[in-house]
């Protein structure tokens, strides 16, 4: 119908339209004074039916006429009438042609627009047919949409009733509780609009109403707008077996995980989908809230100031550090006040030892300023023996001598209850975090030296300190003050050095000076390092070496140790034991391995002890592997000459040393000298 209406209106507007005015501009306009009007004529319709033909009447004319509109009026009129009436004739001719050509185009539009409302009304019908053979189909939803607009209209109804006085509201409500199946003592809350329930308080109460059990409470949504709780749309796969199977297994075997329940349930119902693996883990877990065993209740402890030090140790070879490309296994020693935070942390390279222990707990204390009363660690193999229940029965006697020199009294938690620990324990994953985000900040894992990872540890240790440093203050006064000095933290041993030029400790071997061949050292053994003393003189400190994973023998090497003796027997190269720890760098070890190819077995041991006398006599270790990576680069090998003169002292820089000959005769002058004087004193 609204197609209808539209073409309606359209024609309307056609008739509406003035078609007497000229349609080209390029037309003269008839000058009606010149000639006698002919508009008297017709009346009406007429009026309008003809002056588009007249219009083009006075046209024709005026282009037949001769130029200037003067000419006009020496013709005959006869003549003139003649010329008018031919020329209104033919105009009139003209204009019910174009009409009817319009008409014909509205036509045509009326039947496009009726056709049109009739294929909408076509699909109308059609998509109600469709909807009313779902109805059928479904007949618990045929009145629904009767049921939403009942309580849509009932919905109105009632706003509009409630809107006229609080009686209504009160006569309505008492009518709703009338209709509810409850108890007389039962309390009933009225959900309210907000308007509504302000119109009813401010009405007052008649007798007998503060009795009223039923109480109200504002709520805006109307109920047709608030969500309805959803159901289950899947039939419940656990409905038969829950309560006879699952909940069987979880009495007869507490504890029992819920992926071993969920395991077994496809193994006894094959039937079953994987996908019940969610549903079931929620609904044990509801069970167990209900029906489960007794948990265990961690209780957090507070903890005074300067009461309580703890330490642990951490693994670290997840985070990926190399030194100088070489990667490094090691541990962090982690010491922490339970009360203000504070931290310290040491890089141990070996394991969980007293040694690594004692040092890293010193190193603690002396940063600090102070001595807490307690130190607890775990079941430490290097403090505790972890054979009686007791720990002060239960110590190693090196650890109970360092708690003593500081006046610590020492604990342990249960073995195997990390939470028992749990100031430490939980700390010691923030502290790994924090150096895994700094490493990742800094954009490399690999470290020029342990002295520079060490210092990378400090700093962020230190930032972590900084931001406790209120609470580090005040439990640094309550701490107990240092003693006197440090206490021993390294093991001693004597041993022997052996004609191979060294000793060997803990499954390592040690080269030394071989002028020490034969006598004893006394060694003192530091987690990274070994203190040498011969008697009470100090004579170096060489860096503790490790037993390999596969459990063979470790070799700590000098060169310079060992050198003297090599270049005596050069061929002892070939089948040396620690041939490979021997060569200070690579490129050492590679062009041995280039001459062996190249010219044998004699001249590349030769020619490789030269090259590390060479470096040994003139201190050049570094610039001769850089002469040696060349030679490598061009596939030659060394010359020998050529690089004891590249790296020999110049000639400027040697002393000019001039020996003056003594005169013999001097000596006989002397000689004289003395036999006149025994003479003389005989």
């Amino acid at each position: 119908m609204d197609v209808l209406k539209n073409v309606n209106m359209h024609n309307v507007r056609f008739l509406e339209k003035d078609y007497s005015r000229p349609s080209d501009a390029k037309f003269a306009i008839w000058n009606a004074n010149e000639l006698p009007s002919t508009s008297a004529q017709s009346s009406g319709g007429r009026e309008s039916d003809h002056a588009s033909a007249e219009g083009d009447a006075h046209t024709h004319m005026s282009s037949a006429l001769p130029e200037g509109a003067s000419a006009l009026n020496k013709l005959d009129p006869e003549l003139l009438e003649s010329i008018k009436q031919e020329a209104f004739d033919r105009g009139l001719a003209e204009g019910k042609q174009q009409l009817e050509a319009l008409q014909e185009d509205a036509a045509k539009e009326r039947a496009q627009a009726e056709a049109a409302d009739i294929e909408a009304t076509h699909l109308l019908l059609s998509n109600i047919e469709k909807a009313i053979q779902g109805l059928k189909e479904v007949p618990d939803q045929r009145h629904e949409p009767l049921k939403r607009l009942a309580m849509h209209l009932a919905e109105q109804l009632v706003l509009v009733e409630l809107s006229l006085s609080p009686d209504s509201v009160q006569a309505l409500i008492e009518r709703c509780i009338e209709t509810l199946d409850i108890t007389p003592s039962a309390a009933v809350v009225v959900e309210l609009n907000p308007n509504d329930m302000a119109l009813l308080q401010a009405r007052a109460l008649a007798p007998g109403e503060e009795k009223q059990t039923w109480r109200l409470q504002a709520d805006p949504t109307l109920p047709s707008q608030k969500k309805t709780p959803r159901s289950r749309r899947r039939p419940d796969p656990l409905a038969d077996i829950f309560e006879t199977e699952v909940v069987a297994l979880l009495r007869s075997s507490p504890g029992i995980r819920a992926v071993a329940v969920y395991e077994e349930l496809l193994r006894r119902h094959p039937e079953l989908s994987s996908g019940i693996r969610r549903t079931l883990e929620r609904r044990i877990r509801a069970w167990n809230a209900e029906h489960g065993p007794e948990q265990e209740v961690m209780f957090r402890q507070t903890h005074a100031p300067g009461k309580m030090g703890l330490s642990d140790f951490t693994a670290m070879g997840k985070l990926g550090v190399t030194i100088a490309g070489e990667a490094l296994e090691h541990r962090l020693y982690h010491f922490r006040l339970a009360y203000s935070g504070f931290q310290h942390a040491h890089v141990v390279l070996g394991g969980e030892s007293y040694v690594a222990l004692a040092e890293g707990l010193q190193n603690a204390l002396w940063t600090l300023g102070g001595v807490p009363h307690d130190h607890r660690t775990d079941s430490l193999s290097a403090a505790f023996k972890n054979l009686d229940k007791s720990a002060q029965a239960d110590l190693t006697d090196r650890f109970q001598a360092l708690c003593t020199h500081y006046g610590m009294t020492p604990t342990r938690n249960n073995k195997g209850v990390a939470h028992e620990n749990g100031s430490i324990e939980s700390p010691n994953g923030h502290l790994k975090r924090a150096i895994e985000d700094a490493l990742i900040m800094r954009g490399s894992r690999d470290f020029e030296d342990l002295a520079a990872y060490r210092r990378f540890i400090d700093e962020i240790i230190g930032r972590i300190n900084a931001r406790n440093a209120k609470r580090i203050d005040v439990e640094r006064a309550c701490l107990k003050p240092l003693p006197a000095g440090r206490t021993t933290d390294f093991e001693e041993v004597t041993l022997r050095v052996t004609s191979s030029g060294g000793f060997t400790l803990r499954k390592v071997f040690y080269t030394v000076p071989s002028r020490l061949i034969g006598h004893h050292l006394r060694i003192r053994l530091y987690d990274d390092r070994l203190e040498l003393f011969l008697g009470g003189t100090a004579l170096m400190t060489v860096p503790r070496g490790r037993v390999s994973r596969n459990g063979s023998h470790g070799h700590v090497v000098n060169y310079h140790h060992v050198i003297h003796s090599l270049r005596k027997k050069p061929m002892a190269l070939m089948g040396l034991v620690y041939r490979d720890q021997l060569f200070p760098r690579r490129a050492f070890h590679d062009m041995f391995a280039s001459l062996l190819e190249q010219t044998g077995e004699k001249a590349a041991c030769r020619m490789t002890v030269d090259l590390l006398a060479l470096a040994h006599d003139r201190g050049c270790e570094a610039e001769l592997a850089a002469q040696i990576e060349e030679d490598l680069r061009q596939k030659r090998p060394p010359d020998m000459t050529a690089l004891r003169a590249l790296f020999g002292p110049s000639e400027g820089t040697l002393p000019h040393v001039e020996v003056k000959m003594a005169d013999l005769a001097s000596y006989d002058r002397l000689v004289s000298c003395a036999v006149s004087a025994e003479g003389v004193s005989a």
